[in-house]
């Protein structure tokens, strides 16, 4: 089943039956949204041709594109990233691991990050720091100084953004980067003031200690 709508002045959902086909309507005292975030495909030439990871269809997808790759270039040293990285270089592909800042894994101080690109290095992971893909071409990708790399398969991995698009269209507040504007307790806003309350994931809330708008990386009711 899949939430296609919701209607925050009538407190109803609609749900459609995904092998039946049908649609139905659920009402609701109190929502709590929890959709989770979809990867981001950044917009540049050729991006429709990158691969993302999220879901057991997007491996599928990779699996099946591995098939022909012999050169494989990942966008992004972040967990995802690496992870994908370690796999298939262990498959026997030529990996690239490409990253606009200069480390991996940016959350850890660079004096960690140092033993971990010695590792990849040293399990043949060829590593691009500082640089950012601008273009995908059809066996190929472009790097911000210009340089090319070969490329047979592209992965994407930098990064995700929450899936607001049920909570934009049904009026609920969101910010800029797609979260959702939080007041008291976790519960959204909306044009109808309605009982919704969204999860961490798509949370934007205002400090307590500075009073400033932010990404709410915590919330508990």
């Amino acid at each position: 089943h899949e939430v296609t709508a919701i209607d925050p002045g009538a407190r109803t959902v609609t749900v459609r039956d995904l092998d039946a086909g049908a649609e139905f309507t659920l009402h609701y005292d109190a929502l709590v949204l929890s959709p989770g975030a979809a990867p981001i495909v950044p917009a540049i030439p050729g991006a429709e041709r990158g691969l993302v990871l999220r879901d057991v269809e997007d491996l599928d997808r990779m699996v099946e594109a591995m098939g022909a790759a012999e050169d494989v270039v990942v966008v992004g040293a972040g967990f995802i990233g690496l992870e994908a990285a370690e796999n298939l270089a262990e498959a026997g592909r030529r990996v690239t691991v490409v990253e606009l800042a200069g480390q991996v894994l940016t959350p850890l101080d660079p004096e960690m990050a140092r033993p971990l690109e010695r590792e990849l290095r040293r399990h043949r992971v060829d590593l691009v720091l500082g640089q950012s893909v601008t273009a995908i071409g059809a066996d190929s990708v472009t790097l911000s100084d210009g340089a090319e790399l070969p490329a047979d398969m592209v992965v994407l991995a930098i990064g995700v953004r929450p899936d607001a698009g049920l909570a934009t269209a049904a009026g609920l507040a969101v910010g800029p980067r797609g979260t959702w504007i939080s007041r008291d307790r976790g519960r959204t806003w909306s044009r109808s003031d309605t009982e919704a309350y969204h999860a961490v994931a798509c949370a934007r809330g205002r400090c307590v200690a500075v009073g400033a708008g932010g990404r709410v990386g915590v919330w508990t009711p």
